[in-house]
């Protein structure tokens, strides 16, 4: 790859596979006109089809805008600091695969000798960034290794890296259960899968009363043809939800941190691959 932006890596070369069929292929069978890998498959006739697409286009019109409508680089520095004390907690070695990752911000916290790809169906993230965010993540001026794919279809060889990383986007995603599944198969034997996600209902297991009402407000601001308050998640998870997601799909829960700030709405969690077979889907 020419751009300046992006990278491949010959680690990334060798475990490429079709997202579709797993067999192997090379970069140059899928790279598209602006020079970016791009492997993703969309499920266009699937239920949810919709809502992600529109919702996909609405987040990469938000990123072209800026994430912080005023003081840029402070914000930037105070989310960058909080997101550090996260990371300090959780561990990340070998291959490291970035799911929804765009820009690859993870990188600022991690450690020099980690391989590191970023995941995501924004056809050029880099290209959204904006100086302020740049000064403040200092491991943006770093060409990015990326492929352009999706959580549910992964690029990737059964068993080929260590750590799948979702930080908000599990949320978004079309097919939760499929991606899970993906994270699954991509993961070595006791591969680890690491999820940041917003929880509206916090740590309850049931909708609560206050979250109910203000969703039933939005719906009626939306109805009445205010679109800044629609809502463009895929997925409203409670907490037993979550843990109920990566159960079924073959993970045991390992670590919980509910990040400061948030009103226990915030959870990161780590979740250790289990062997499993067919019967236990």
């Amino acid at each position: 790859m020419n751009s300046k932006n992006y990278i491949i890596e010959e680690w990334v070369k060798n475990i490429l596979v079709h997202p579709l069929t797993k067999n192997k292929i090379k970069i140059r069978d899928i790279v598209n006109k602006k020079n970016i890998p791009d492997a993703t498959i969309f499920l266009k006739n699937t239920k949810g089809w919709i809502q992600w697409s529109i919702g996909q286009t609405k987040f990469e019109k938000w990123l072209r805008g800026g994430e912080y409508k005023s003081k840029q680089e402070l914000k930037y520095k105070i989310e960058k600091e909080s997101t550090k004390k996260i990371y300090k907690k959780l561990s990340f070695n070998g291959i490291v695969v970035d799911v929804g990752g765009s820009v690859g911000t993870l990188r600022e916290f991690l450690h020099s000798d980690v391989k590191f790809v970023s995941i995501d169906p924004h056809n050029d993230p880099m290209s959204s960034i904006s100086k302020e965010k740049q000064k403040i993540y200092k491991c943006l001026k770093k060409p990015l290794n990326f492929i352009r794919a999706c959580a549910e279809f992964l690029p990737f060889k059964t068993m080929s890296v260590d750590t799948v990383h979702m930080r908000s986007m599990l949320d978004h995603v079309q097919i939760p259960d499929l991606a899970i599944l993906e994270a699954h198969r991509v993961l070595k034997k006791n591969g680890q899968l690491i999820i940041g996600i917003y929880l509206p209902f916090g740590n309850s297991s049931k909708p609560l009363l206050s979250v109910v009402i203000k969703e039933f407000i939005r719906d009626i601001l939306v109805f009445l043809g205010i679109e800044r308050f629609k809502d463009h998640h895929t997925w409203h998870p409670t907490y037993s939800g979550l843990i109920k997601l990566l159960q079924d799909n073959g993970f045991a829960i390992s670590n919980e941190i509910w990040q400061e700030g948030w009103n226990n709405k915030v959870l990161y969690l780590s979740a250790k691959k289990l062997n499993f077979n067919i019967s236990n889907i």
